[in-house]
């Protein structure tokens, strides 16, 4: 039998849910199902996801969201057969739509944050607004308010862009992540904002 339907209607509780299992030693698929949709099944250890909606039809209002687990062991390996989508794309449209204007909840007010990684921005649906914020994240540890400023932007846009960012892994934040000098070039040292994003 399913679970019950998220107490809270939206993304925010599916987006709750994947943050609070990556703390879990024990690797889990998840399962998540908005009301009238088939599941989506997330392989969080393999960074993949599928789902047979496209998400160019992402369900930006899903009502409640039905959220279940299955621990990934050598008896019940993960339900993902075969190699499913690069996970960023889908948790970047749920970290926007989590928390509309508002911080999400295992981010402090005081924190400043820094882009760690380049995301694949072909495969991300995003506006130019967006990678302005993503690119100015890569500038060096910032408030949202900085990075709102910096990329010409409101605050609550700024906002959803760093919630996304952090569910997908990809911001380093002060007092959570030690601060590590990236890798030095020829030329000296290096920033990220120096850097071109990957291709894949």
């Amino acid at each position: 039998m399913p679970p019950p339907p998220s107490a809270t209607p939206g993304w925010g509780p599916p987006a709750t849910a994947v943050q609070g299992f990556r703390r879990l030693e024990q690797p889990v698929a998840l399962l998540l199902q908005p009301q009238g949709m088939p599941p989506a099944v997330l392989d969080l250890t393999r960074h993949e996801y599928v789902w047979a909606v496209p998400l160019t039809s992402f369900p930006t209002d899903p009502g409640p969201v039905l959220v279940a687990t299955q621990p990934i062991t050598p008896q019940t390996p993960s339900p993902i057969r075969g190699v499913g989508d690069d996970l960023d794309a889908l948790l970047w449209l749920v970290g926007l739509h989590a928390f509309p204007g508002r911080r999400a909840p295992w981010l402090a007010a005081d924190e400043k944050f820094r882009l760690r990684r380049w995301p694949y921005f072909e495969a991300l649906i995003h506006t130019p607004e967006q990678e302005r914020v993503i690119k100015t994240l890569a500038r060096g540890f910032m408030t949202v308010e900085k990075a709102a400023a910096g990329a010409k932007v409101e605050p609550a846009q700024a906002q959803a862009v760093v919630n996304a960012l952090s569910l997908m892994t990809a911001l380093r934040r002060t007092g959570h992540d030690p601060v590590a000098a990236l890798p030095s070039g020829p030329g000296g040292s290096a920033s990220l904002a120096d850097l071109p994003p990957p291709g894949r």
